[in-house]
C-alpha cells in the first residue's frame, strides 16, 4: 500500500496535532502505510497515536535543524503523499522537497489566518516572507476555512484555485462518550447530585486553549470580572507562557477564587458538557476545533468575531452570539444574557457539520489517495 507521510513539528497539546493524528489513525485504519513525522518525540497526544501509524522522530530541537533528515528521509522513503501542517514545517517541508528532488505529492496544510498579529516577530516575518515562494511549490494548500483561504491569496500570494477547504476533523462518537464523564475538578464535585435537584450549581464558564495572547484569555478575565452574576465561575483549560499573567490578572481583578487554570485537560469534553456557556475569545483563528467541540456536546457558545472561522462555524450568529475582539464589556454583557436565556439553539446540529468521517474523506480527495481496495 502507498505510504502517506505526516509531518509537523511535535505533539504537544493543540489544534493541528490533534488533527494530524486524527487524520493519520484514520488512514492508518483504512489499509495505508502511514508515517508520522516529528521533530521532537514529545507532547500528549503521542498517547492518542494509533499503533498502525509508523512514528518516525527527527530529534532536533528546531524544525529548520531537521532539513538534512527531511531531505534524506524523502530520497529513501519516497512516500506517495506528503502532508505538512504549521506555517514554518511547511516552509522547511517545501525546501526538503525542492532539494531532494522528491516526486511526492506535496500537501501543506495552513489553519491561521495570517495578519499583523502572527508576524510581528522578526523570525515570523521571515516565516511568512518565505511561505510566498514555498507555498506555491505545493501541490495542494488545504485552508481550513474560508477565512484561512482568504488570507493566503492576499498575504501569501497563493494562487486560489491552488487552495482547497477542508473542515477539521473533530467530531465522532469517542468525543460524545468522553463528554458525559464527570470533569476531575472541584468544582463538579456535585455534579450528580444535580440529576435528584438538590443542589442548585454556581454557573461555570469554560475556555480552552494555548494559554497565549492569540486566544484573548485576558479580555476574558477582565470580562468576567464585569459579569453581574453572583458566584459565577470560570475555567480555562491549557498551557502556555502567558500562565502567570493570567492567574496574577485575575487576582488583581478580585475574581482570583473564582478562576481556575487547570492545565492541559486529556478529556475536555467532560468539562464542555458539563460547563453552562463556552467562551472562545480569540483575537485571531483558522478553525477554532473548541468551539466545534463545545457545540458536540450541546454547550451553548460565545465566540468573538476574530478573524478566522468563528463566524463561519456559528453561520454568522445562527448558533452562538458574536462579539467584538477586545471588548470586555460587550463580551460580558453577551456572557450575562446567554447565562439568563431560557433557550439556547441546538448547536449539535451545526456540530455535525465537522465530524471525522466528512473530514477524512475531503482529506483523501485533495491528496489524491485511492479508496483502499
Amino acid at each position: 500500500m502507498s505510504k502517506v507521510m505526516f509531518f509537523l513539528p511535535s505533539l504537544r497539546g493543540g489544534g493541528a496535532e490533534r488533527v494530524m493524528v486524527t487524520v493519520a489513525n484514520v488512514l492508518a485504519s483504512k489499509g495505508f502505510d502511514v508515517d508520522l513525522v516529528v521533530c521532537q518525540l514529545e507532547g500528549p497526544y503521542l498517547n492518542n497515536v494509533s499503533p498502525q501509524v509508523n512514528v518516525v522522530s527527527l530529534q532536533v530541537g528546531r524544525v529548520v535543524l531537521g532539513l538534512p533528515k527531511l531531505i534524506r528521509y524523502l530520497i529513501i522513503t519516497r512516500p506517495l503523499v506528503v502532508l505538512s501542517t504549521l506555517v514554518h514545517a511547511n516552509v522547511t517541508m517545501s525546501l526538503a522537497h525542492m532539494v531532494s528532488l522528491s516526486s511526492s505529492t506535496l500537501v501543506l496544510r495552513d489553519a491561521n489566518v495570517v495578519h499583523a498579529g502572527n508576524s510581528s516577530s522578526v523570525s515570523m516575518y521571515i516565516v511568512n516572507l518565505a511561505s510566498r515562494f514555498f507555498y506555491r511549490r505545493a501541490d495542494k494548500i488545504i485552508a481550513v476555512s474560508q477565512a484561512v483561504k482568504d488570507s493566503l491569496v492576499k498575504y501569501r500570494k497563493v494562487l486560489i484555485e491552488d487552495i482547497n477547504i477542508a473542515y477539521n476533523p473533530v467530531v465522532d462518537d469517542e468525543l460524545k462518550t468522553q463528554s458525559y464523564l464527570l470533569p476531575e475538578h472541584s468544582w463538579w464535585s456535585n455534579e450528580a447530585n444535580l440529576t435528584n435537584g438538590c443542589v442548585k450549581r454556581a454557573p461555570i464558564i469554560l475556555a480552552a486553549g494555548r494559554l497565549a495572547y492569540a486566544k484573548g484569555f485576558d479580555v476574558l478575565i477582565e470580562a468576567f470580572a464585569k459579569l453581574n452574576i453572583d458566584n459565577a465561575r470560570l475555567v480555562i483549560l491549557g498551557e502556555g507562557h502567558c500562565l502567570k499573567d493570567l492567574l496574577a490578572l485575575s487576582d488583581r481583578l478580585g475574581v482570583g477564587a473564582r478562576v481556575s487554570l487547570p492545565g492541559f485537560e486529556k478529556n475536555p469534553f467532560s468539562f464542555m458538557r458539563h460547563s453552562d456557556l463556552f467562551v472562545l475569545s480569540s483575537r485571531w483563528e483558522g478553525l477554532p476545533n473548541t468551539l466545534i467541540q463545545a457545540m458536540a456536546c450541546g454547550t451553548p457558545v460565545i465566540s468573538t468575531d476574530c478573524p478566522g472561522g468563528s463566524r463561519e462555524i456559528l453561520e454568522g450568529g445562527k448558533w452562538g452570539r458574536l462579539v467584538p475582539v477586545d471588548d470586555s464589556e460587550a463580551l460580558a454583557l453577551a456572557m450575562h444574557q446567554s447565562l439568563e436565556a431560557e433557550d439556547h439553539p441546538d448547536v449539535t446540529r451545526r456540530a455535525q457539520d465537522f465530524s471525522v468521517d466528512a473530514a477524512v474523506e475531503r482529506y483523501m480527495e485533495i491528496m489524491g489517495l485511492p479508496c483502499p481496495t
